[in-house]
C-alpha cells in the first residue's frame, strides 16, 4: 500500500517547482525584482492561459515586473497560488485514495461567491491589504520590526469583530510567527513556502467572508476514533474524527476553536476548548458515543454542533470494533475539502492499520511499514506529545491516524494506538487521559489562575 505513495503523481513536481519560483519573488521582495523573478512571473502567467485567471494573472505579472504595485495585482497572485495548490491537492487525494483501495471522493460543490463584509469594516480590511502588500514589497528575507510590528494595532481591532474571526486568527498566528523570527539573520532558513501560503490565504481572506456552504440536518451517534490538536500562541483548535453509526458507516469531522494566551500551552490548552462536563470533550477524553440531534452536516463532511443538542448520557464503546471501518480497502465515505481549503497541507486521509511495524532511526525519526512499504511518522504534527511517540508506537498492534502530505512526501500521523502491552490498552496522543486530566485540573493550571485573576479584576472594576 505505502509503495504507491513513494513519489508524487505526474504534474505535481512541476507545479511545486512553479510555486518555488514564485516564492523567490516573495523572498527577495517585489520592490527589487530581477530578471529571474520577472521570468518566474511570466511563466506563472503562461501556466494560467485559457483559464478564468488568465487575464488578471497576466496583468499582474506585467505590472509587477514594471514596478506597478497595485493591490489588485497582489490579489491576483494570491488567487493564482491558491489555484495551483488546489490542483496539487486534488491530484494527491486521488493518489492516496487509490493506494487505500478507495474511490476518488466526489468533488465538493463549487464555492459560492464570497459574501462582502459590512461596509464599516472596509478601513480595517484596507489596512490589512496594505500591510500584506508592504510585506511582499519588502521581501520576507528583508523584513524588520518597522514593517511587521505596527500592524498589531490593526490586528487588535480585527480580533474584536466576530465576522472577521477566521481572518484574525490567521493573521494573529502569521504576525506572531514572523515577529518571533526577527531580526532575520539567515533568509535561507525561513519557512518560505509556509509564509507565502499564509500571506496568500490572508490576502484572499480580505476579499469577503466565505459563503455559507449549506448542509443537511443530522441526528445520530458518532464514535470518536481520534482527535488532533493544533495550537499557536494565541489560538487552539481540536479536530475529532468519528464514525457515524448505521448500516453504511461514514467518517465525519467535529472541530472546535478557541482563543488563548501564550502562557497556556501543552496539555493545558485543552482547558480553553471545554470543561469536564462538555459532551464533546467527554466523547474525546473518555471514548464515549456522541449523541447528536439537530446538528448540521456540511458538504465537506464537517459536523457543526452549534445550535445542536448533544446528549449528556453517552455510553462507552469499543474502539477496536469501531476503528476497522476506516481500514485499508474499506469504501469509507469521508470528509472532502471545501473549495477554499484545497491545499496539500490540509490533506488528512483517515486510515486504520491493523498490522504495522514501526522502526526508529538513529536520529529518533520513526517510520511505519505496512505490506512492505514504509512512510515516515509525522512527529512534527504531534505537538507536545511527539516526544512520547516512539515507545508507544514500537509496541503498537494497530493504529488509527491520518495520511498527510508535507514537504513533497507522504507521512503518517497516528492519533490512537492499541498496544501489545498492558492488556491491549488504547493510547491516545491527543485525547484520552491526557485531555481529561488537564480539564479536571483546570483550577490549578495556568489558565485557571489567569481566569481567577481576570475575574477579580472585573469584580474590582464593577
Amino acid at each position: 500500500m505505502f509503495d504507491a505513495l513513494q513519489a508524487p503523481p505526474e504534474g505535481v513536481t512541476h507545479a511545486e517547482a512553479l510555486l518555488d519560483s514564485l516564492d523567490a519573488c516573495f523572498l527577495n521582495g517585489f520592490a527589487r525584482l530581477g530578471d529571474a523573478e520577472a521570468a518566474s512571473l511570466a511563466s506563472l502567467a503562461k501556466t494560467f492561459t485559457g483559464t478564468p485567471l488568465a487575464a488578471p494573472v497576466a496583468a499582474a505579472a506585467e505590472a509587477l515586473a514594471a514596478g506597478d504595485y497595485g493591490i489588485t495585482h497582489f490579489e491576483a497572485l494570491a488567487a493564482a497560488r491558491g489555484s495551483l495548490q488546489g490542483a496539487i491537492h486534488d491530484a494527491l487525494v486521488q493518489q492516496v485514495r487509490a493506494a487505500l483501495g478507495r474511490a476518488a471522493p466526489e468533488a465538493a460543490p463549487a464555492a459560492a461567491p464570497a459574501e462582502p463584509f459590512p461596509p464599516q469594516m472596509a478601513p480595517l480590511l484596507e489596512s490589512t491589504q496594505q500591510w500584506l502588500m508592504e510585506l511582499a514589497l519588502a521581501g520576507f528575507g528583508q523584513l524588520d520590526y518597522g514593517t511587521v510590528v505596527p500592524f498589531a494595532a490593526t490586528l487588535e481591532k480585527l480580533q474584536a469583530e466576530p465576522e472577521l474571526t477566521r481572518l484574525s486568527v490567521l493573521l494573529t498566528g502569521t504576525l506572531g510567527e514572523i515577529a518571533a523570527a526577527l531580526p532575520i539573520e539567515d533568509a535561507a532558513a525561513l519557512p518560505l513556502s509556509r509564509w507565502v501560503d499564509l500571506w496568500s490565504r490572508a490576502m484572499l481572506g480580505t476579499l469577503g467572508a466565505p459563503a455559507s456552504p449549506g448542509g443537511e440536518a443530522f441526528s445520530g451517534n458518532v464514535r470518536i476514533l481520534g482527535a488532533a490538536l493544533n495550537t499557536h500562541a494565541n489560538a487552539v483548535s481540536v479536530t475529532a474524527w468519528g464514525v457515524v453509526e448505521g448500516d453504511t458507516p461514514r467518517m465525519v469531522r467535529v472541530s472546535r476553536t478557541a482563543w488563548k494566551v501564550d502562557q497556556v500551552f501543552d496539555a493545558a490548552t485543552w482547558q480553553a476548548l471545554g470543561d469536564g462536563d462538555d459532551p464533546l470533550m467527554r466523547a474525546i477524553g473518555e471514548r464515549r458515543i456522541l449523541r447528536v440531534s439537530d446538528a448540521t452536516l456540511l458538504p465537506s463532511g464537517d459536523l457543526v454542533l452549534e445550535g445542536a443538542k448533544v446528549g449528556e448520557s453517552m455510553a462507552a464503546f469499543s474502539w477496536s470494533e469501531a476503528a476497522p471501518a476506516a481500514a485499508v480497502g474499506e469504501a469509507l465515505p469521508g470528509p472532502v475539502a471545501a473549495p477554499a481549503d484545497r491545499h496539500p497541507v490540509q490533506i488528512a486521509e483517515p486510515v486504520y492499520l491493523s498490522e504495522l511495524e514501526a522502526t526508529s532511526a538513529r536520529k529518533g525519526d520513526q517510520t511505519v511499514t505496512v505490506g512492505g512499504g514504509s512512510l515516515p511518522v509525522a512527529v512534527d504534527r504531534m505537538g507536545y506529545r511527539g516526544a512520547h511517540l516512539n515507545a508507544a508506537l514500537s509496541n503498537a498492534a494497530c493504529a488509527f491516524g491520518l495520511l498527510r502530505y508535507d514537504g513533497g512526501a507522504w507521512s503518517f500521523q497516528p492519533l490512537a494506538l492499541q498496544t501489545n502491552i498492558k492488556g491491549n490498552k488504547t493510547v491516545d496522543f491527543y485525547n484520552g487521559d491526557d485531555a481529561m486530566a488537564s480539564i479536571k485540573s483546570a483550577g490549578s493550571s495556568n489558565l485557571g489562575i489567569l481566569r481567577e485573576r481576570a475575574s477579580k479584576i472585573l469584580r474590582a472594576q464593577s
